[in-house]
């Protein structure tokens, strides 16, 4: 633009000015038309679109109106999570860091996760209310924040753990109650730089100034870092200079091409921070929790596949030449299918693997739970990985959750639920209702109320089927065995109206490699579960990743100790149960 002036300026006093001028001024009537007034916009999502065209339907103002304040997005008892309460005011977080990587934002500089997803609603408001729709989710504030401040307390860095992620989900609808990842990090400092390099209130001679130096600049204040927390494994940056960010020059090359006027967060969050952003699309390895999806396999092979024993006679398998080792490298002799699911006996699933179930089963199985597959949720998109070779190595290696398979904790639960539900998965979803809003002006000022429900909430109890009721009870019957043993171990107990409570558990310690390759010395250690056994209700699933391979603590029964206590918030608070037998009762 800068430099359509000067041009303008250089031949304003020749007779092509006017025509020039005249051109100019038309170009962006039809820009603002198109983009504001039209409905048919080619830069639109469809979604935007539909957006518009029921804005002008309805009379309300037209989506895109810069005088709409962006709507709130509460949790399932309407506590506000993000908020907006001016024209031109950024929103404002209840706890930025908790919320952030679970709805994520919407703005003129960015747009990110449910916000991202769901951001036509934000700014769709009614014709005599100047403030967008309300989303109300399915999380719960109380369970959200104590989640995370688990994570803060636990993921220190120095081999306790670099990122962590927390779910809860609930077993029968899908509905997220809690999506936790660590770190996490609050957006409104960074907001604030590429405000002020957009409105020009750098210096004249700042003309080289690239949104990847705001980023350095901005990142140089106070820590060092845009992400809170912990010491390893964090981007750091150089203090007000763009250096730190020189090392990937290809990169670099690239985005000094960017016109600062276009600075946008995705730029930032994809080429300079990577897997700290968008934790559903930088899946990490499962270990030995994709045993479940291994066991399927095995129980589908038939009753004699499933009842044949393993003999483990030195602790490792010869795979032509390679060992792969139990965990410890302990030998177990003869086992049966559910004392090496308990025990996660990685001989005996990379032998039935081999022997029985092979890559084309195991491939299929993968296919049916999802397992390299692209979903798009209300929360946003989640990706996980899985393919090897026709490879005895690299299929025993897959079997037991290693080679190149990679799950998120979401896509972890939804697993889980598989093997809890028989067999079926609930559609996962963050959106609980959206709803316009009301505005009432006074002397005093604006207020603001609930009006119409446009959205209700979409429960699919049918999205998918990974295995039959059959298959599911043999594996649920491992599963709670391990939670039984876990229990024995730790000395811990879930009591729920004065009598213990059966947890279905699956331990998983994923061997994180070098880049260079060979084991790092650090694991991805999880724990994935369901309460109560007989009748479960919930699905929650706890990662560390980045943990010391030394020791007990570097495996995922070590997770069980915060397992019992989130399990004991849930089932102490009654009012989550109460809404959710509530609200099941009603239209949905």
């Amino acid at each position: 633009m800068k430099k359509m002036m000067d041009f303008l300026k250089k031949c304003w006093k020749t007779r092509t000015a006017y025509a020039y001028a005249g051109l100019m001024l038309i170009a962006c009537i039809l820009v603002y038309n198109l983009y504001f007034a039209s409905g048919i916009n080619l830069m639109k999502t469809e979604e935007e679109k539909a957006a518009i065209e029921s804005s002008r339907s309805e009379g309300k103002v037209t989506y895109g109106e810069s005088n709409i304040i962006q709507g709130d997005i509460t949790d399932r008892n309407g506590i506000p999570l993000m908020y907006t309460e001016a024209q031109g005011e950024e929103a404002r977080y209840k706890d930025a860091l908790a919320y952030t990587q679970a709805i994520g934002f919407a703005n003129d500089y960015g747009d990110y996760l449910l916000a991202e997803e769901n951001k036509s609603y934000l700014y769709d408001a009614l014709s005599d209310t100047n403030k967008g729709c309300t989303i109300r989710t399915t999380l719960d504030s109380r369970l959200q924040e104590y989640c995370f401040g688990k994570l803060i307390s636990q993921c220190k860095g120095d081999g306790a753990g670099d990122e962590g992620s927390i779910v809860i989900m609930d077993a029968k609808t899908g509905r997220i109650l809690t999506w936790a990842f660590y770190p996490s990090f609050d957006v409104s400092e960074l907001t604030q730089a590429m405000k002020k390099l957009r409105s020009g209130e750098t210096d004249e001679e700042d003309t080289d100034l690239y949104w990847s130096d705001v980023v350095a600049e901005q990142l140089g204040k106070e820590n060092g870092r845009l992400i809170s927390g912990g010491a390893g494994g964090l981007v750091e940056f150089a203090a007000g200079t763009a250096a730190g960010l020189a090392e990937c020059e290809e990169t670099r090359e690239a985005v000094e091409k960017t016109d600062p006027a276009n600075i946008h967060w995705t730029q930032v969050a994809e080429e300079e921070l990577g897997s700290l952003t968008y934790p559903l699309l930088h899946p990490r390895m499962p270990g030995s929790v994709f045993k479940i999806v291994t066991s399927i396999g095995i129980i589908e092979k038939g009753q004699s596949c499933l009842d044949e024993t393993v003999y483990d006679g030195t602790g490792y398998l010869d795979i032509d030449g390679t060992q792969l080792p139990n965990a410890g490298g302990a030998v177990y002799g003869e086992v049966g299918f559910k004392e090496a699911f308990v025990k996660s006996i990685n001989v005996y699933f990379a032998k039935k693997a081999i022997e029985d179930i092979g890559k084309t089963a195991l491939d299929a199985i993968a296919e049916r739970c999802g397992i390299g597959s692209r979903f798009g949720f209300d929360f946003g998109d989640m990706v996980s990985n899985y393919a090897f070779e026709d490879d005895d190595r690299q299929l025993a290696r897959t079997a037991i959750g290693q080679q190149n398979v990679q799950l998120s904790a979401i896509q972890v639960a939804m697993i889980t639920m598989g093997a809890a539900c028989d067999g079926k998965i609930a559609e996962p979803h963050m959106v609980q209702e959206i709803y316009r809003t009301k505005q009432q002006n006074s002397t005093q000022g604006s207020t603001y109320s609930k009006g119409e429900v446009v959205q209700t909430e979409k429960i699919n109890t049918d999205f998918m089927n990974i295995m039959s009721p059959e298959t599911s009870a043999v594996i649920q019957d491992a599963m709670v065995a391990m939670g039984d043993s876990l229990k024995e171990k730790t000395g811990l107990d879930l009591i729920v109206n004065g009598q213990s409570c059966g947890i279905g558990c699956k331990t998983g310690t994923g061997q994180i490699d070098k880049a260079s390759g060979g084991y790092s010395g650090y694991n991805n250690i999880w724990l994935t579960s369901y309460a109560p056994a007989d009748d479960p209700q919930y699905i929650v699933v706890v990662n560390r990743y980045g943990v010391d391979g030394k020791g007990e603590s570097s495996y995922g029964a070590t997770l069980f100790g915060d397992l019992i206590d989130i399990y004991n918030m849930l089932f102490e608070d009654n009012t989550v149960n109460e809404q959710d037998t509530e609200e099941e009762s009603g239209d949905v």
